[in-house]
């Protein structure tokens, strides 16, 4: 029988937990841990497993090959690597690493992204996790527009674990999760439009030519207390917010199609 020398047996892998926010990137396939899994076999471990509150931050499949490949004597050099930023860079990098690494669709990353909004956060409240984090921060981070975390945000508020996973599994695109759901909703409110009930784009036009009004008058007041140039420059930075927004709405809507399709 084989001995392994000293040196490979003091590469046991040892035993570690998920960080909570790795949890949150969905697993590879069957297949994918079957590839990877022989490519450790053959070359080793060639990307560390990042560690963070000494839990497994990134490198989830890659650690469960690592053990697999133990338990038939296959011992392979464990390669763990701190993660030394704050909690927000961790969840920056658990999204950027998974979106470049795994080809996450938008529908995909906008699950997760809706996940790490503090003010619904849900699971365990004594895992530390980044303050302050709005739906706009996660959209920048995980390449998605805003609109994709709202609708998101809808599926994962719906009592429906299987459409969920429809969605973080690439089956169904979020836009009509969120529509299936929103429908759902209205059924079993029980509620039934009245003829003269006005519709949802009656109601945000009204509320979005209120808030034009509001603008207007703001920008006068500006100009008196400060001056016609001054309110001049806010105008160019407001047309140029608007411009993005648009150009946002447009790829969202090109992502949208793209998936639905």
């Amino acid at each position: 029988m084989t001995v392994q020398p000293p040196e490979m047996k003091a590469r046991k892998i040892p035993e570690l937990t998920l960080h909570r926010l790795c949890e949150l990137i969905p697993p590879c396939t069957e297949e994918e841990f079957k590839e990877l899994k022989e490519d450790i076999r053959k070359n080793g471990l060639q990307v560390p497993i990042k560690l963070f509150e000494n839990k497994i931050l990134d490198g989830r499949s890659r650690y469960q090959a690592c053990l697999e490949l133990e338990k038939v004597g296959h011992l392979v050099e464990f390669k763990p690597e701190p993660f030394t930023g704050t909690n927000k860079e961790a969840l920056a990098y658990v999204i950027s690493m998974n979106v470049k690494r795994r080809h996450l669709s938008a529908s995909q990353r906008s699950m997760i992204a809706a996940e790490l909004v503090t003010t619904t956060l849900g699971g365990d409240r004594s895992v530390k996790l980044p303050t302050e984090i709005t739906q706009e921060d996660v959209a920048t981070m995980a390449g998605v527009a805003v609109k994709m975390v709202t609708d998101a945000k809808k599926v994962l508020s719906h009592n429906n674990p299987e459409l969920k996973m429809k969605v973080l599994k690439g089956e169904v695109a979020v836009a009509k999760a969120a529509t299936q759901v929103r429908a759902e909703e209205r059924k079993a409110s029980g509620k039934t439009p009245r003829k003269n009930e006005k519709s949802e784009a009656d109601v945000a036009t009204k509320a979005y030519t209120n808030l034009q009004e509001k603008l207007m008058d703001a920008l006068r007041e500006l100009k008196e207390v400060s001056s016609l140039a001054h309110a001049k420059d806010y105008v160019k930075k407001t047309k140029q917010r608007l411009d993005e927004t648009i150009a946002s709405m447009t790829v969202e809507d090109k992502e949208e199609e793209k998936e639905a399709a």
